[in-house]
C-alpha cells in the first residue's frame, strides 16, 4: 500500500472505525465471540451438485456482511468472508482443493454488472485465489440473459425457470476434464449453482462443487 492510501485508509478508520457485523464492537469486522457464532459448515446437494456453505444465513453478522459487500462494495468485507470460508470449509477433513483445481464465480448479467460496478462473487473468489493459491477464472463462465432478481422468487422450480438458459460457457478447453468450485455469496434453493453447473459439465467439466458464504 502506497504512503497516500495509507493515509486515507488509517484517516477513514479513525471517522468510521471498523465495527463487528454481530454485535457492533469496534475493531473488528467478526469478534471472535461473533465468529464463534458462525455455526457451519452447511453442506448440501441438489441434483449432481454439492454445496458447501460456511454459515446460515440466519446468522446476522453473517447477513450484516453479506448485504455490506453487495450493496456498498466494502473489499475489505470480501476478505473476511472469504476468511470465514476457508475457517470453516477449506481443508482435509472437509473439502480440499487441488492445484490444478480452478475457481469459477456465478457471473452477474452485464446490465447488473455496470449497474453494481462490480460482482461480489468475483471478488470472493478473487480473495479466495489470492490466500489458498488456486486459479480463478472469470472469463469462463457468462450470464447472457437478464433475469428477474432470485430474491423476488421464492419457488425453486420458478427461480429455475428463471435461469434456464441464462449461463453459458466461453472456453471449453478450460474445463475440460477439471474439477471446478462455483462460488457465490449465498445459496437458498440451490437453484443458480445448480443451473451453472449443468452448463460446465456440458462443456466437459470433471467434478463441480459449489462453494457459498451462507446456506439460505
Amino acid at each position: 500500500m502506497g504512503i497516500v492510501k495509507q493515509v486515507i485508509h488509517t484517516f477513514l478508520n479513525i471517522i468510521f472505525p471498523e465495527r463487528c457485523f454481530g454485535c457492533g464492537t469496534i475493531g473488528f469486522l467478526f469478534c471472535e465471540k461473533c465468529r464463534q457464532k458462525i455455526n457451519g459448515p452447511k453442506i448440501s446437494k441438489f441434483g449432481e451438485i454439492e454445496v458447501f456453505s460456511a454459515a446460515s444465513y440466519q446468522n446476522d453478522g453473517i447477513k450484516n456482511a453479506i448485504k455490506n459487500l453487495k450493496y456498498r462494495y466494502a473489499k475489505n468485507t470480501a476478505e473476511a468472508l472469504a476468511n470465514i470460508i476457508i475457517e470453516k470449509i477449506i481443508s482435509p477433513e472437509i473439502l480440499e482443493i487441488e492445484d490444478d483445481d480452478i475457481l469459477v464465480p456465478i457471473p452477474l448479467s452485464p446490465k447488473r454488472t455496470r449497474e453494481r460496478g462490480f460482482n461480489q462473487a468475483e471478488l470472493i473468489a478473487k480473495i479466495l485465489s489470492d490466500k489458498i493459491f488456486i486459479k480463478m477464472r472469470g472469463d469462463i463462465l457468462y450470464k447472457t440473459k437478464e433475469t428477474e432478481s432470485q430474491v423476488e422468487i421464492k419457488n425453486r422450480d420458478e427461480r429455475l425457470k428463471n435461469l434456464a438458459g441464462a449461463f453459458v460457457v466461453k472456453d471449453f478447453s478450460a474445463v475440460h476434464e477439471k474439477t471446478i468450485f462455483l462460488i457465490d455469496d449465498v445459496c437458498t434453493t440451490g437453484a443458480t449453482l445448480y443451473e451453472a453447473s449443468k452448463v460446465l459439465r456440458h462443456a466437459g467439466a470433471k467434478k463441480i462443487i459449489g462453494i457459498t458464504v451462507a446456506r439460505g
